[in-house]
């Protein structure tokens, strides 16, 4: 551009007034600009955006056109330039790091879903082995309580088994006491009938014997006698009606 010189570092200076020339005309501000920049500065540069700061270019070339003092309109239009374009890198650096931040979250969880893929197989492995672990302890331990309840009932019926064969023993023992008593009380009922007989018989011939008046007796034997046979003959009545 006109009336530009660069310096010994390559910049850009802009050279002195002269004398006789007027101010330099103001540059209008950029506050609308600054403000919607600053109200939205996630969202990316649009058709639009860039249409107004065409209009607005256009307007500030014109108001300027008409100065004298075409450098400082370059300088300023070049460091608004500068402005702009790092805004726009700036712009367009954001949603380039929330993709890539998104990104590496992906992958990130791509990598959990696949070792979560490569570990499901041997979890899977474990898990029913250790349901059937469980299902083994519980099945032991199930038998085991049978056994011990079956122990334990086998016991008990032993010990019934045994008092019931003890009093089996009893009953037999008493069965055979009692055949004989009975045995016996027929021995004895048989004596005593036969006893009855023999005291019937002897009763008899007592009494016979007492009332019997033999003349070759002489009378006071016969007293004594008698007086000798009475008590014999009573018992003997006792003992027959028995």
């Amino acid at each position: 551009m006109k009336g530009i010189q660069e310096g010994p570092s390559g910049q850009a200076q802009t050279p002195k007034k002269r004398k006789g020339q007027g101010a330099a005309p103001s540059v209008p501000k950029r506050q609308n600009v600054k403000k919607q920049q600053d109200s939205d500065d996630d969202a990316p540069v649009s058709q639009r955006h860039l249409k107004d700061l065409y209009q607005k270019l256009d307007s500030l070339i014109g108001s300027i056109s008409s100065s004298s003092n075409i450098t400082y309109f370059e300088a300023a239009v070049k460091v608004m330039l500068d402005t702009l374009v790092k805004e726009h890198a700036a712009n367009l650096e954001k949603p380039n790091k929330a993709v890539e931040n998104s990104t590496q979250s992906f992958k990130e969880s791509t990598e959990k879903v696949d070792k979560l893929i490569i570990d499901a197989p041997a979890f899977m492995t474990d898990l029913r082995s250790a349901a059937d672990s469980n299902v083994s302890n519980e099945n032991k331990t199930s038998i085991s309580y049978q056994i011990t309840k079956l122990q334990e009932d086998l016991v008990v019926e032993s010990k019934i088994m045994d008092e019931l064969a003890l009093k089996t023993t009893r009953v037999r023992v008493l069965s055979t006491k009692l055949t004989s008593a009975n045995n016996e009380i027929v021995k004895l009922k048989s004596e005593r009938a036969v006893m009855k007989r023999c005291m019937s018989d002897v009763n008899a011939l007592l009494s016979n014997l007492i009332k019997a008046h033999d003349p070759m007796l002489p009378l006071t034997t016969c007293k004594d006698l008698a007086k000798k046979l009475c008590p014999i003959v009573a018992m003997l009545n006792r003992l027959e009606g028995v």
